[in-house]
């Protein structure tokens, strides 16, 4: 009988190098030392809950007992989608290029949030229709205008997603190489829930209509969309290529090969919303050991992210009834991991702990 070769056999010599470079960050010795620095400051082990499991996983992850966060950026992907078009409006599509624009030039939310946390917005136009104006200061890395309609066929061929995979992996190195030492990144564009319910069905092996959120509007027309389009694809489960390429996104597959990119660089990435979270499914799946480098902000209502957490072991860091996904949880997420990497510089001495006299 002949032989079938592996699926990786036909990855790209980038892909092939880089998953065969991420080593799982499993340090038992720096997970003990700062299991036990924590203990001391509060005289009872595991009392911090996810705030000492952030630590311990943020000093495994840079390989430091007392890991440093120095410069932190987040990437937002902007990719517009083919399914369902004609029942996206042209007022949704330039409502998603103006949000990028604002986005690019610090008038949004996550601009603000990211002041406070003292991290830098990227915007990268990695699959837009429609340009954003004007363009200055979005990272332009165009893969396709949009993807195309997958309940027709594939959303784009595997060469396509690779390419936007590499794209993405590349951001990420190129920012680690820049010192950047802590990694967020989001999501933004026109028709991304389909796609992303239409992966996490796939990848998790769960029926949409369990994973899906019965109070969105249009839900069951979103349903029948991505049904459709499994049935056409037929994408295979055990191949996170073959998923991304037939009902993913341009956005997602950027994002999968970004979290390669923090992985090889032994850099936390924090990813926010459920479109991102597709993303770092795929290159959880692709590679051993991925997973351990991702940090997910903050759960949402979407039942299909929260199973693919559970898949994965993700416990997100906040529950905040978040919905945007622009990247705002990520900048809540990296100041929290913050905090927890300044308890293991341990305690205050006594002269920072008195508080000023009344009359002063």
């Amino acid at each position: 009988m002949k032989q079938t070769a592996p699926r990786h056999a036909w990855y790209p010599a980038w892909l092939k190098e880089v998953l065969g470079s991420i080593r799982r960050p499993d340090q038992k010795e720096i997970r003990q030392k700062v299991r036990d620095k924590l203990a001391r400051l509060t005289n009872l082990r595991g009392s911090l809950g996810r705030l000492e499991n952030a630590a311990i996983q943020v000093a495994e992850i840079r390989g430091k007992e007392l890991p440093q966060i120095k410069k932190k950026t987040i990437y937002i992907f902007a990719a517009d989608h083919g399914a369902g078009r004609e029942d996206i409006s042209p007022d949704l599509r330039r409502s998603a290029n103006q949000m990028l624009g604002e986005l690019a030039r610090g008038q949004t939310a996550v601009n603000i949030l990211a002041v406070h946390t003292g991290a830098s917005i990227q915007c990268v136009n990695i699959g837009m229709v429609q340009d954003p104006e004007p363009p200055e200061g979005i990272i332009h890395r165009k893969i396709l205008s949009g993807t195309r309609d997958m309940t027709k066929g594939p959303a784009m061929s595997r060469q396509e997603a690779l390419l936007a995979m590499e794209e993405g992996c590349a951001l990420a190195r190129a920012a680690s190489d820049g010192g950047v030492d802590c990694l967020g990144v989001g999501a933004i564009g026109s028709g991304q829930m389909a796609p992303a319910y239409a992966v996490a069905a796939v990848m998790t092996g769960k029926p949409l209509r369990v994973i899906g959120r019965g109070e969105m509007k249009g839900l069951p027309k979103q349903v029948r969309m991505v049904e459709l389009a499994i049935r056409t694809n037929k994408p295979d489960p055990s191949d996170p290529l073959d998923v991304l390429s037939k009902v993913g996104g341009l956005e997602m597959a950027a994002i999968s090969g970004f979290v390669l990119g923090a992985a090889i660089s032994r850099i936390p990435v924090v990813v926010d919303g459920f479109v991102a979270t597709t993303g770092a499914l795929v290159a959880s799946r692709l590679g051993t050991g991925v997973k351990d480098f991702v940090m997910i902000s903050s759960s949402t209502a979407e039942k299909a992210h929260k199973a693919i957490c559970s898949d994965e072991g993700w416990e997100p860091l906040l529950d905040l009834d978040l919905r945007l996904g622009q990247g705002t949880g990520a900048c809540l997420g990296i100041g929290l991991v913050e905090a927890a990497i300044l308890l293991l510089s341990g305690a205050p001495g006594p002269a920072s702990m008195k508080g000023k006299p009344m009359d002063e």
